[in-house]
């Protein structure tokens, strides 16, 4: 039967779920997809041929000019447009100026190898093959080559990285020697020395088994299976024993072999089919392993080639292998060419084989198998085995511009080789022609007009592919650089960590990324400053399994101010993880979208489970200092400790740092390693941190701030810090942490501070998103920098600071008051006036209260004091009293005195005078929230918005004025503020919700469909704040989740509508799901009259009438928003099946009543 009916939006519904917002106070989370709102580098269309030219002795040529070059591309000559001379030892070539004109040569030289090395180092990659079966006898030598080397020919500013192809062994770019050293020491500890599993006896070659499994060569074979009869195999239960059931006549090789011409007669036929089981057996395996072995090597080997081309510099890698067949790996030894030439890698081979010797030692009474029948082919193989197995080296090498070194013992001399030929070079660069991107590769030749040279260079580049999306893109690059031996500069990164014991065996360890933006590019977009940055950190076991780590994407939107504070103090992410002790390794990469560029760093955790100290591999001298029970004094080193109580369990160690640093030669790029560690009685460490600190040019004061976490005890903290020279020093200190008593209103110790740094609200919000910690040191938009002497000048107020459990009542800050004294080193007590911490007073994000305010020190003669603060509630009569000791005012330092004058009152406890603007900022705001008139009110919103878009507002006023348009039934506008909000966090489920609302009445399903599923997703996302309890919380979210559902099922029918009369798709699908979401609205949410209605109208399509009737007299019993259409549309299916009457209506209605008021919301 089919049923009529009619049905409408009702557009105010949206009002009721978005009140709930302002109750849980959602914050943004972080991840967004922007294929299409974001441009990324593209190469410049410029190549860059690096061109190595040597004599007949191998010696660079260091005098030839532009005019001596000449290059072609697929044979087409080409104009050299750049000609640079470039090398890594100081030469002295002549000069010449360029000619004038508008296709004249830039030519330049650059022979100064210190300020080269410094701009562009030469990366020197060392990969050894220990996966495709080498001799161990060929590791030793090749590790001996390798340490030789780096002690003799290494250049001062070269990067070194080393890579085992088995993965047990990977070193990291480094210039460092001792660094260096160690790992050589460690590399034959590491390596692979697993072999091919082959029998002593038949003696089958690599290329013999390849061939004897595929078929390909029947003397092969013969050779095999005359060894296997002849040295007895298959009479001592080799294979022939495995594989002794079959019965076939031998493999038409077999049938068909000259036996006689090796001395075997063909009377003995089982043993002759036995034996070529045998060796197919064994062939197969061999063959197997190979393959295996070869794809590996290849495999790690274009990763690494690929992971390369993100570094700036000349880049030169040199595989040591013994060879291997390539017959059957054409794809992937041209993808390994593929990934030097477009990483700009120089790839060079050195055969660890040494000296090519073939010999045969024939089994001791088999004279026969030392006949020349039998020698003669065998020896053969074996020559050909060791020819074919070099092949693809020199290949490899010859195709990316290298060098393959063979047929000699001496491997140091072809590393020392290798490397001198390439320290010096001409960098030619040409117009790259108008080439389609199709990924093709094209030539490119190069030839000087002086004969008798050599001329060694990338033979080709490959046609850039289809443009890739953002998100593909994104990936790729971010695997490479994860993947990248070394880290990669161009943003600065920093790694540094903390980890504390939380029971017996286990620690939670907290990683922390440092960015610094500084030199980034971003859009300028409508006042603002725009960038989608993604920061990917990874964290690794000592057995390279993944323990865990984190992906963020920070979708950037930055008005001046905040872009300003962004490059002036980076952002910091956080991840924390539950570990047992052990090595870990950590790397983290940052990824801007708007250029493309990258940074990364690694950094090895070490977690020790003994209290003694663990011996360790490699010395560290930081680790060492802090470990050694002798001070260390090289430096000049104070901390102080603040401790400020986490929960009952746990307190939050703040140490500030100083190192005074000044007099000495300092580079910008310079940082200050600090790490520390708090053991407790019995030697066992507590918690331990690592860090370091970036040291101002200018020399003079460093103050650096970190934290460790502890349980209540008793504790030894101690320091470590050494500085670019190398220069150490140590402190330490016995620390005590009180057990936190259930009532106290106090958190943690005074502190005390003249400097403080004010932070935009947006980047500060951002950053305790990212970090999903409180900032103890924070206070309204300042973070404040803990004093480490207490040594004050008298012409700046001292902020006085100290954190509180939060007062839950609705007038704390009036009720909250505080006393100051100051005691001088005589006892005298000056009493300031007790004062109201009304602006002192600052509600953290995790129930807690920060307190901060100025004391003047104007009138305070230099000399040692004490400072006394008690605070009151006067609701409640509690109070305590904070302590700083040890206080010494000096006298004025010359600068300009500001409020440091007077009493301790209201009128100067306010943290540094807020800026004009950010006062017109506030009485703008007034006024907008004491505007009555909707459209003056929308109007002034939109005003505030253009004038301030930095404001920390900008969410709620989009907000506002969403909702404000709703009222005015501008639906497009609705829309507008709430894309808006997306733009500074793209899972809002806020935003997501008005937009879903927004679309529903303008009747865009699949645009309702796109913002409501995502809110669901979000919704199920956000965490519990510490103030709601669980079932309300869940309650609320219960609920939204419900009006989203509901918008799903609307929707979802709405497309069936329009798809029962133009059928795009199955209407029948279509309908399922908007049964399953109005379905799940209403299990959630049985009061509902939306999502009951609905819900009707899905079961009238369905033809499922008595259902219908159901959901639809609950919809009109409901009394809402829909009574009118429900009651309609339930008259008329009603009266469709009761020829017309509505006699038993009534009753229907009433038990619907019954069963809604019975009925009570389930949770999914």
């Amino acid at each position: 039967m089919h049923v009529s009916f009619r049905w409408f939006y009702v557009f105010w519904l949206i009002l009721l779920p978005l009140q709930i917002f302002g109750q849980l106070g959602v914050e943004d989370s972080s991840e967004s997809n922007l294929d299409s709102e974001f441009t990324f580098r593209v190469p410049v269309d410029v190549v860059v041929v690096n061109t190595i030219v040597t004599d007949q002795k191998g010696h660079p040529v260091t005098d030839l000019t532009a005019e001596d070059f000449s290059i072609e591309e697929d044979g087409r000559p080409q104009t050299i447009q750049t000609f640079v001379r470039e090398s890594y030892k100081s030469i002295q070539v002549s000069s010449r100026v360029p000619n004038s004109g508008e296709n004249s040569i830039v030519e330049r030289q650059t022979t100064n190898k210190r300020k080269f090395s410094a701009n562009r180092p030469r990366f020197l990659s060392l990969v050894i093959d220990d996966v495709t079966s080498p001799a161990s006898g060929d590791l030793y030598q090749t590790v001996k080559a390798i340490k030789k080397f780096l002690t003799e020919n290494l250049e001062a500013e070269d990067q070194v990285s080393i890579l085992a192809a088995s993965g047990r062994f990977q070193l990291s770019f480094t210039k460092d020697q001792d660094r260096l050293s160690e790992a050589v020491e460690m590399l034959p500890h590491k390596l692979n020395r697993q072999r091919v599993s082959r029998p002593d006896c038949p003696n089958i070659t690599d290329l013999q088994a390849q061939r004897i499994f595929n078929n390909t060569d029947p003397l092969a074979l013969e050779v095999a299976i005359s060894e296997s009869i002849l040295c007895g195999e298959t009479s001592i239960g080799g294979a022939s024993g495995i594989l002794s059931g079959a019965s076939d006549g031998g493999s038409p090789f077999m049938r068909n072999a000259n036996f006689s011409t090796l001395g075997i007669s063909e009377s003995t036929t089982m043993g002759q089919v036995n034996a070529e089981r045998s060796v197919r057996f064994h062939a197969s395996r061999i063959h197997q392993q190979n393959r295996n072995a070869r794809e590996k090597l290849l495999r790690v080997l274009g990763n690494y080639l690929r992971s390369l081309g993100h570094f700036d510099g000349r880049k030169t890698a040199v595989l040591f292998s013994g060879g291997f067949l390539s017959r059957e790996l054409r794809f992937e030894i041209q993808k390994v060419i593929d990934s030097a030439l477009r990483s700009g890698v120089i790839l060079n081979t050195i055969d660890m084989r040494g000296l090519y010797t073939v010999s045969y030692q024939a089994s001791e009474g088999s004279a026969i198998m030392a006949s020349s029948d039998y020698l003669r082919p065998k020896l053969g193989m074996l020559q050909e085995d060791m020819q074919q197995k070099s092949l693809p080296l020199a290949e490899i090498a010859h195709e990316t511009g290298g060098v393959f070194f063979r047929n000699s013992n001496n491997l140091f001399q072809g590393l020392k080789e290798i490397t001198e030929a390439q320290s010096f070079y001409y960098v030619l660069t040409y117009a790259a022609p108008d080439n389609k991107p199709d990924g093709k590769f094209h030539k490119i030749k190069v030839t000087v007009d002086r004969p008798g040279l050599k001329i060694t260079h990338r033979k080709g580049y490959f046609a850039p592919k289809q443009k890739q999306g953002f998100s593909a893109l994104k990936k790729k690059e971010i695997v490479e650089a994860l993947r990248a031996p070394g880290n990669l500069n161009e943003i600065p990164v920093k790694l540094s960590y903390n980890y504390y014991s939380t029971k017996p065996d286990t620690f939670q360890l907290d990683v922390y990324t440092s960015v610094d933006f500084k030199g980034l590019p971003f859009l300028d977009e409508k006042q603002f400053r725009t960038n989608l940055i993604h920061l990917v950190l990874v964290v690794f076991n000592e057995k390279n399994r993944y323990v865990g780590g984190q992906d963020k994407a920070l979708d950037m939107k930055l008005g001046e101010m905040g872009y300003q504070s962004l490059l002036k103090h980076g952002l910091t992410s956080k991840v924390t993880l539950t570990v047992p002790p052990g090595r870990y390794k950590l790397k983290a990469v940052v990824r801007e979208s708007v250029d493309s560029i990258l940074g990364s760093s690694n950094e090895t955790v070490e977690i020790y489970r003994q209290t003694k100290k663990k011996k360790q591999k490699r010395k560290d001298p930081l680790i060492a200092a802090l470990r050694s029970l002798t001070p260390i004094k090289q430096l000049p080193l104070k901390f102080r400790t603040y401790s400020f109580n986490e929960n009952s369990k746990e307190s939050r160690i703040v140490l500030a740092i100083n190192v005074d640093d000044a007099g000495r030669e300092i580079s910008s790029h310079d940082r200050l390693k600090v790490v520390g560690e708090v053991r407790a009685a019995n030697g066992g460490i507590a918690s331990f941190f690592s860090d370091s600190v970036q040291l101002t040019p200018d020399g003079g004061t460093i103050t650096f701030n970190n934290y460790l976490k502890v349980a209540p005890g008793n504790y030894l903290l101690k320091l470590a810090v050494m500085d670019p020279r190398g220069n150490l020093a140590t402190a330490k200190e016995k620390i005590v942490i009180s057990q936190p008593q259930t009532d106290a209103l106090l958190l943690g110790d005074l502190l005390l501070s003249q400097k403080l740094i004010e932070i935009p609200a947006s980047i500060f919000n951002l950053q305790e998103r990212l970090t999903e910690e409180i900032d103890p040191l924070s206070h309204n938009s300042f973070q404040i920098k803990p004093s480490v002497d207490y040594r004050f000048h008298s012409n700046v107020p001292v902020t006085v600071f100290y954190r509180t459990k939060f007062f839950d009542t609705s007038s704390q800050s009036s009720k909250l008051t505080a006393q100051v004294s100051v005691v001088n080193e005589k006892g005298k007590i000056r009493e300031f006036p007790v004062f109201r911490l009304e602006k002192g007073i600052r509600r953290t994000n995790d129930n807690k209260a920060t307190v901060a305010f100025k004391l003047p020190t104007r009138q305070l003669a230099p000399g040692k004091y004490q400072l006394v603060v008690e605070t009151k509630d006067l609701s409640t009569g509690q109070s305590f009293v904070a302590r700083a000791k040890e206080i010494e005012i000096l006298p004025s330092d010359g600068s300009e005195m500001s409020l440091n004058y007077g009493e301790v009152t209201a009128q100067n406890l306010d943290l540094p005078e807020p800026s004009k603007e950010s006062r017109r900022e506030s009485t703008d705001y007034l006024a907008i929230t004491q505007e009555e008139d909707l459209t003056a009110r929308v109007h002034q919103i939109e005003a505030f918005l253009h004038n301030y878009p930095d404001s920390d507002r900008m969410i709620g006023l989009h907000r506002m004025a969403a909702l404000i348009y709703w009222q005015l039934q501008d639906f497009n506008k609705v829309i507008e503020h709430g894309e808006n909000i997306l733009t500074f966090n793209s899972s809002n489920p806020q935003a997501l919700m008005i937009l879903a609302s927004a679309y529903h009445i303008l009747g865009q399903p699949s645009k309702v469909i796109r913002s409501a599923s995502k809110a669901i997703r979000s919704l199920r996302g956000l965490d519990k704040p510490d103030y709601l309890e669980e079932n309300r919380w869940k309650s609320q979210i219960d609920d939204l989740l419900a009006s989203s559902y509901a918008y799903m099922g609307s929707a979802y029918f709405s497309q069936y509508e329009i798809d029962r009369v133009r059928p795009s798709r199955d209407p029948g699908l279509t309908l399922d799901k908007a049964y399953t979401y109005s379905s799940l609205a209403v299990k959630l949410d049985p009061k509902s009259d939306f999502a009951q209605f609905h819900l009707g109208l899905v079961f009238c399509a369905r033809n499922s009438i008595d259902e219908a009737l159901h959901s639809l007299a609950r919809a009109v019993v409901l009394k809402g928003a829909f009574l009118d259409i429900a009651k309609e549309n339930l008259e008329s299916v009603y009266k469709s099946i009761n020829q017309g009457s509505s006699d038993g209506l009534g009753e229907l209605l009433e038990q619907a009543r019954i069963d809604l008021a019975k009925e009570k919301p389930s949770s999914l």
